[in-house]
């Protein structure tokens, strides 16, 4: 999917693809051609909003009083997911998280720590500094389940091939890390993502199995085992890896998609639902990693091997395991919303696929 700097849809068509999140991750209402920014809607053909911005605006700011125009008229550099803010994407984010309690540092000494990952990392060896990338192993099984769960029969190819990209990307770029045993100090201090993670898990005592920023996952204890035959370490790598698809897929980049995280959080809790577990995008990676979980242990406990020596392919007993999975997903998918989505809202929760058909 392409856009222009403004939004605007390039080659394709944004009423049939396959997510409503498009643009900045934002929901794009195809009956009007129009983006849902809760307090506003914007236009991405004129680049500006359709009524008025309540906010008289800043004196010292000229462009803030202009009433209808999106990020100040830089919307490479802004986003706008109230429809009464312009964010900077490199550091405003930071202070939006420190709101939140990732943080007390000021904004200035931590600008520096913005989300950009050494080219030491992209092209060293990342082990001496306690990560991995995926095993061909963990590639293979990860790369078969999630075309599996997520690919529909019915999608154009466009979509398909989009789709498709966006797992291949996740499973040859996503690397594992234990927060704990990171050595390189430069690293530490030039990573924003490890920054947030640090920030997170020192929050909450880390009672959290793994946070995902992009293509870095951070484990809390320690990085499960290459190949682990353990089907809660498969799971919750399966969990993470949903949400660096997200980023993949949506093409927005990590800054923005912390953004439309953190927003879709605080919108979920407004109506209700727990600001955590009611994130749509919280919503899939639970509802990947239960299905992974059911599959495994109660259907197909080797399907691990199947995938990697190819059985699956042959075997008669997986015949079906394509829509088993498929469907497994969509069910927990469902159960997912039902459990942790505000009943009152239910009915407008956007189903960021097709997983409701």
């Amino acid at each position: 999917m392409n856009n222009s700097t403004s939004g605007n849809a390039i080659s394709f068509d944004p009423s049939i693809a396959l997510t409503e999140f498009l643009y900045s991750g934002e929901q794009f209402d195809s009956k009007i051609g129009q983006q849902y920014l809760r307090q506003r809607y914007y236009d991405p053909v004129t680049g500006r909003f359709n009524r008025l911005d309540p906010f008289f605006g800043n004196l010292n700011d000229p462009q803030s009083l202009h009433k209808y125009l999106y990020t100040h008229a830089d919307p490479i550099n802004g986003i706008d997911p109230s429809g009464e803010f312009f964010w900077s994407i490199i550091s405003k984010v930071l202070s939006l998280t420190s709101g939140i309690g990732l943080g007390t540092i000021g904004i200035a000494s931590i600008a520096s720590l913005t989300f950009t990952v050494t080219s030491y990392i992209e092209y060293n060896d990342i082990s001496s500094l306690g990560g991995r990338f995926l095993t061909d192993k963990e590639k293979k099984f990860f790369d078969f389940f999630f075309r599996a769960a997520i690919i529909d029969p019915m999608l154009n190819e466009t979509d398909r091939v989009s789709a498709e990209s966006a797992i291949g990307a996740t499973m040859s770029k996503s690397r594992l890390w234990n927060i704990d045993s990171m050595p390189n100090l430069l690293y530490n201090m030039t990573s924003g993502s490890y920054f947030l993670a640090l920030m997170a898990y020192k929050m909450n005592g880390k009672n959290i199995g793994a946070i995902t920023i992009g293509r870095d996952i951070y484990f809390g204890s320690s990085v499960p085992l290459e190949n682990s035959p353990d089907i809660h370490d498969i799971a919750l790598i399966g969990h993470e890896l949903m949400h660096s698809w997200q980023v993949e897929y949506a093409e927005m980049g990590t800054p923005a998609w912390l953004i439309s995280y953190l927003s879709e959080s605080t919108e979920q809790w407004f109506w209700g639902a727990n600001f955590y577990r009611g994130n749509m995008m919280e919503l899939m990676g639970f509802a990947i990693e239960s299905t992974i979980k059911e599959i495994l242990k109660n259907k197909y406990p080797n399907l691990v091997e199947a995938v990697n020596n190819g059985s699956v392919y042959t075997d008669p007993q997986y015949n079906d395991i394509h829509n088993e999975i498929r469907w497994t997903f969509k069910r927990k998918y469902a159960n997912e919303i039902t459990m942790y989505g505000p009943g009152s809202h239910l009915w407008n929760m956007p189903t960021f696929l097709w997983f409701l058909d």
